[in-house]
């Protein structure tokens, strides 16, 4: 492939560029219905990408079988609870037993054993919260801002 400035020389007024040479340029462009652009090619992109508002860390906590509750920390941010459930199960989330007023009950697990809550849960104080209607087989696992 040929730099732009040879390019400029090929087609300088009064040349005839060879076909050869014109072959050269378009084989170097990129035609949006025949090629696709590689991403690492974009300027920028992947700092674009990395500086998402919707990337942030989280922790990810995954809980013994069958455990019914975990101790909030004080200034937290429940994001997700994820049940993973070999039997089926309606669970919720909540600041006490049978009381679903975290994340509510929103139906059976789905048909391969997950049952999934997600949202955005500040805790400003240390708070226990309760897995209610969960089995001994269901692991819990949580996600902390």
């Amino acid at each position: 492939m040929s730099s732009r400035n040879t390019w400029y020389n090929w087609f300088g007024t009064g040349k005839k560029p060879l076909a050869t040479q014109f072959k050269d340029v378009f084989d170097t462009l990129f035609h949006k219905d025949e090629d696709t652009l590689p991403l690492n090619k974009v300027q920028g992109l992947q700092d674009i990408l990395n500086n998402k508002a919707d990337k942030v860390a989280s922790n990810k906590i995954v809980l013994p079988s069958g455990v019914s509750h975990y101790d909030m920390p004080a200034g937290s941010i429940l994001l997700i609870t994820w049940f993973i459930a070999p039997t089926i199960i309606s669970a919720g989330v909540g600041t006490a037993l049978n009381v679903n007023d975290v994340f509510e009950i929103e139906g059976d697990s789905s048909p391969n054993g997950f049952l999934i809550y997600q949202g955005f849960k500040p805790f400003l104080n240390a708070t226990r919260i309760y897995f209610n209607g969960i089995q001994p087989d269901t692991i819990p696992i949580i996600y902390l801002l």
